[in-house]
């Protein structure tokens, strides 16, 4: 149960109730069963430092006891060699004994395992690509919709094709970023169902924690719209292997923030072209390194040389964990497919004209 300490900040205040633990912050929340090597919890209901949680695990072996005094949770061993205080708060919010309440005597109509696990994929699969500038509230969200889930932030789009479509009421669902990143820890313990209810979307562990992310209420954008996808341009299709991965690690030793790529065609090699990749900074540091990879430009490809800059840091991030991937240049955006095997993901990278 580890993984739940780690989604949420250590600085959480953790409410005991009579229908189970709950852990909250303004996106999400948690509810899981108290360690049961620790007695005497059953008679306690209130706030404790979620610090304790971590105490507790790390000493799971032991059977430890539970008090209340002077306003502190007092934790020790039988034989009194482990004692611990913690902070208490004595009451619940109302809300939050509602939710575990609910949680724990509501009938919910759990999704099976498969669907469940693929929705977490493909959540956690885009939720690199969502907004953390302030500027842009509504791309902080990952929206879905039907069997699609999109994350953007205005220069960069994910996209992710359920096997099956979300079981929901409403035609879009907004998930916060910064909440779907927990599914990333809930992973770890394996994914045994996802329901919805009311305004949030519930998931449930192989071990018995739900987690409930809030739905938001932002606007969405039309994304698709917004980076132009449907202009194709003048395209060159290619295939990468991991050595262009190093490349482009050794490239951003000298700028992350963006590369120039000069593409040619290579007539009298037939399906290959050849990339020059290069990498500068205002210090005037420069990395330069050619590459030939395997590639197919299309049928109304009239150009020789194709020149663009796109961010490597993205690109990068994208492609990390890719064992093969192919990507299309278009007029205006890299378009990236085939992460770990699979045409379930497609990505999306805006891309300038280099001078």
């Amino acid at each position: 149960m580890i993984y739940v300490y780690e989604a949420f900040s250590p600085e959480s205040i953790c409410y005991v109730t009579k229908h189970g633990a709950v852990i909250a912050d303004d996106y999400s929340r948690a509810k899981f069963s108290f360690p049961s090597h620790v007695k005497g919890m059953e008679k306690i209901e209130g706030g404790i430092s979620f610090k304790m949680i971590k105490y507790v695990l790390s000493v799971e072996n032991d059977e430890l006891q539970s008090e209340i005094s002077e306003n502190a949770l007092h934790i020790f061993s039988q034989n009194k060699d482990k004692h611990a205080s913690f902070a208490y708060i004595e009451n619940v919010p109302k809300h939050i004994s509602k939710y575990a309440k609910s949680l724990s005597k509501s009938k919910l109509t759990w999704i099976k395992e498969e669907a469940a696990k693929d929705l977490v994929e493909g959540l956690t699969t885009c939720v690199d690509s969502a907004s953390e500038s302030l500027y842009y509230p509504s791309l902080a969200y990952l929206a879905i919709r039907g069997r699609k889930i999109y994350g953007s932030d205005g220069k960069q789009l994910s996209i992710y094709t359920l096997d099956e479509e979300f079981q929901c009421d409403k035609k879009e669902v907004l998930l916060h970023s910064f909440a779907t990143k927990k599914l990333q820890h809930l992973k770890k313990e394996g994914i045994a169902g996802y329901a919805v209810s009311g305004s949030e979307v519930h998931f449930l562990s192989n071990d018995g924690v739900i987690m409930s992310l809030r739905m938001g209420e932002a606007e969405y954008p039309d994304i698709e719209t917004l980076l132009k996808l449907n202009e194709k341009g003048n395209e060159v299709t290619i295939q990468f292997s991991q050595g262009f991965m190093l490349t482009l690690e050794r490239l951003m030793v000298v700028s992350p923030e963006a590369i120039c790529v000069e593409i040619v065609k290579r007539k009298e090699k037939g399906k290959q072209v050849e990339m020059t990749m290069l990498a500068t900074n205002k210090l005037n540091e420069r990395v330069m390194e050619k590459l030939v990879v395997q590639g197919m430009a299309k049928d109304n490809f009239d150009l020789r040389i194709i020149k663009f800059k796109v961010s490597a840091d993205i690109l990068y991030k994208l492609l990390k964990n890719a064992n093969s991937f192919t990507i299309e240049i278009g007029s205006n955006l890299l378009k990236l497919s085939g992460k770990k095997g699979d045409d379930k993901v497609e990505h999306y990278i805006a891309k300038e004209e280099a001078e």
